[in-house]
């Protein structure tokens, strides 16, 4: 981020649960990754690169390898993602340029 610029949020305008949110139960620690996309024309205004987003219903094709990889890392469609400035700092999961 440039100097003085303000921050941004992006969420999505549907918010499903995510996976990585849930306790594994186990005591196994809980991980994640973060893969990039080319940027949707929400996101592209402010940057060229976005999170791969999967619907819950992609979930287990990703994991299961039953899709190609170009199906589901896409960019999803404008007007998926609003694009806001953080009222203060919060615990809430999101996603800040």
């Amino acid at each position: 981020m440039s100097a003085g610029a303000q921050p941004l949020q992006f969420s999505l305008l549907r918010l499903e649960p995510s996976v990585a949110s849930q306790e594994a139960g186990d005591g196994a620690p809980e991980a994640y990754a973060i893969l990039t996309i080319e940027a949707n024309d929400d996101v592209a205004p402010f940057h060229d690169r976005q999170m791969a987003v999967l619907l819950r219903n992609q979930r287990m094709a990703w994991l299961d390898g039953t899709c190609l990889e170009e199906e589901l890392l896409r960019p999803l469609p404008a007007g998926t993602f609003v694009v806001s400035q953080p009222r203060e700092a919060s615990a809430q999961a999101t996603l800040a340029f």
